[in-house]
């Protein structure tokens, strides 16, 4: 048997990128709802999908019961090219991708995270903005309206007033802050997925937006407000969750308060050093001692000088 001949560095450099864009497109019609919607209604019940060996690299296509694509030779042969409806033992070929995707199977995005932090911090300071705008009379609103500036002056203007609102420095730090953030909870969420084989992942229930949820409630990264923010954008699209991450998030949080304002007053108590307390000492009246006391108590060098004194 003879050897394969050698590919190219260059020819499968090409061919890596090719199979990775394929398998790009191929996640992203995958997660795609509104495709997958369209095609179970427009797809017959009777078509059904064969997994060939020699079509790696295609697109799944619904095979009918008779699809010919042209004969051989004009006298007809056997081999007509006619794909018949695929028998039951052939397995269908999976439709689940690995996730997270490799490095090279990742398409890297026009937009990158400080563009689309921009764009939502801008968009937040504007519409704050045009909250606190005052209100203008009907004669210098039509003076304004009737000055319509030319496509290159709103342009222009577009990325003054944005510059305007937010700095570079501003955008950085926002920048960082998010990054930051994305990475503790990604790197959570990674922790609640179990660690399984690779044939084993499809079958791990995935997470949804209250999982996500969940886990950040229950791990301090974002308070309640900004989770019944969330969680009322998310049911505006989604069923109504059922979930009380919002009430222990509260719960927790009063109950932190309470014990940051009973210790707060003990914070710098190390430092305060007490005097100690001087003791008065209690002096009661005296009385005359006597003689045998005087005898009795004293020691007997003392009893020898005073016998010794007494005259006789």
């Amino acid at each position: 048997m003879g050897k394969r001949p050698r590919v190219p560095s260059a020819l499968r450099s090409e061919l890596t990128e090719y199979s990775s864009l394929l398998r790009a497109l191929r996640t992203s019609n995958t997660l795609d709802l509104s495709t997958q919607l369209a095609e179970s209604v427009l797809r017959p019940s009777g078509h059904v999908y064969v997994s060939r060996p020699d079509d790696e690299g295609e697109d799944e296509r619904p095979v009918t019961e008779s699809i010919s694509l042209g004969p051989i030779s004009e006298a007809g042969s056997s081999l007509d090219h006619q794909w018949k409806l695929a028998p039951q033992k052939e397995n269908t070929r999976d439709t689940w991708t690995r996730w997270p995707l490799l490095a090279g199977d990742v398409h890297v995005p026009e937009w990158g995270l400080e563009d689309e932090v921009k764009f939502l911090a801008v968009q937040a300071i504007q519409s704050r903005h045009d909250s606190d705008a005052p209100i203008l009379h009907d004669h210098i609103r039509d003076a304004h309206v009737d000055k319509e500036p030319t496509r290159i002056e709103l342009l222009g203007s577009d990325e003054d007033e944005e510059d305007s609102l937010l700095s570079p420095l501003s955008l950085r730090a926002l920048t960082v802050t998010s990054t930051l953030f994305l990475s503790r909870l990604l790197s959570l969420l990674a922790v609640q997925v179990p660690v399984t084989e690779k044939s084993m992942q499809n079958r791990v229930r995935p997470i949804n937006w209250e999982t996500v949820l969940g886990v950040v409630g229950a791990n301090g990264l974002a308070d309640a407000s900004m989770l019944e923010s969330v969680k009322r954008r998310m049911e505006l699209i989604y069923p109504t969750s059922f979930s009380h991450v919002i009430d222990r998030v509260q719960s927790v949080s009063s109950v932190q308060h309470r014990l940051t304002d009973m210790l707060t007053p003990h914070e710098l108590g190390f430092l305060s050093v007490q005097e100690p307390a001087s003791r008065s000492r209690k002096r009661g009246p005296y009385t005359k001692r006597s003689m045998a006391t005087d005898d009795h108590d004293a020691c007997p060098a003392k009893k020898r000088r005073r016998r010794k004194s007494k005259p006789g």
